[in-house]
């Protein structure tokens, strides 16, 4: 019964370590989500010293991070919006307009970040001249 009992042990042991290990594979090989964003009425809004990014994220449900106090899920996230170095602005908005830009180049970098705020994704850089 004893070497029954390690039997039945090590098959339990064996089946949670490949369950985690199965999870954690299959975590480590998903895709990252595919980010695309654009400039919407780029020479109209810069001649009102304005630009408005409009972005579309595929494979990440976007979501607050406060509401997973900040722990990354798998899937989940949101976008870090930050215009040349400024501050980065964290949300679940998928259209954002920056006003009251300075003449001259800037830079807009979108990217596709976790719950903890780490980037899951490639960032997209846009360009636009305030004149």
């Amino acid at each position: 019964m004893n070497h029954e009992r390690k039997f039945y042990a090590r098959a339990l042991v064996g089946v949670v370590v490949g369950v985690a290990l199965g999870t954690a594979l299959s975590v480590a090989l998903a895709a990252p989500p595919k980010l695309t964003a654009i400039l919407v009425d780029p020479a109209t809004k810069a001649l009102k010293q304005t630009a408005a990014v409009k972005a579309t994220v595929d494979d990440l449900r976007l979501v607050d991070s406060a509401a997973s106090k900040e722990k990354p899920v798998p899937g989940e996230g949101h976008l870090h919006y930050q215009v040349d170095n400024g501050p980065v602005i964290a949300t679940t908005a998928a259209a954002i307009a920056f006003h009251e830009l300075t003449p001259g180049p800037h830079t807009i970098t979108v990217t596709p970040v976790g719950n903890d705020h780490a980037p899951v994704g490639r960032p997209v850089v846009l360009s636009v001249t305030i004149p």
